[in-house]
């Protein structure tokens, strides 16, 4: 199975605690007005890398990371991709998810009934970018986007950005 990505970083320090790995997956259809990442809306840039190669990269790596984060585009907007990844990293090793979406968590349960996203991510900062709400806080785009801290399929508000 392929993921459409647009690249990978390493080391970020600044997209979730400790030293990670940045993943930026490709596509995005929320198309936020004033969005970063423009470049990262059309599903069909980026490269369609092999899941399993990602992660034994990853896992390589394993022991050099406190986590991963994942972002783009929209993560979600490839989620039988995104859930095998997690799936793999949660099981296989011990690094933090970080998970940045578009999707308010309340959509993101409404569209995957599975919840098995609340299985794997660790944190999760959900909303749309609203321009008129722009802040320069390191985890969120704007002030309406929340970050949660998941514990045992359990949700807890973490920041409430406002």
């Amino acid at each position: 199975m392929n993921w459409q990505l647009n690249r990978i970083h390493y080391p970020i320090y600044n997209l979730g605690e400790g030293r990670r790995i940045g993943i930026w997956v490709q596509g995005c259809n929320l198309v936020c007005e004033g969005c970063v990442s423009q470049t990262l809306w059309n599903k069909k840039g980026g490269d369609p890398i092999s899941l399993l190669e990602i992660f034994n990269w990853v896992y390589s790596k394993r022991n050099e990371f406190d986590g991963i984060t994942i972002t783009g585009g929209e993560p979600f907007q490839q989620y039988e991709q995104l859930i095998t990844f997690l799936h793999l990293i949660k099981t296989k090793t011990k690094l933090n998810i970080q998970c940045f979406s578009g999707y308010y968590l309340q959509e993101l349960k409404e569209i995957y009934p599975d919840l098995l996203f609340l299985k794997y991510i660790d944190v999760l900062v959900d909303g749309r970018y609203i321009r008129e709400q722009h802040d320069d806080a390191n985890l969120v785009g704007s002030s309406n986007q929340t970050i949660y801290n998941i514990v045992e399929n359990q949700v807890s508000v973490s920041k409430v950005i406002s």
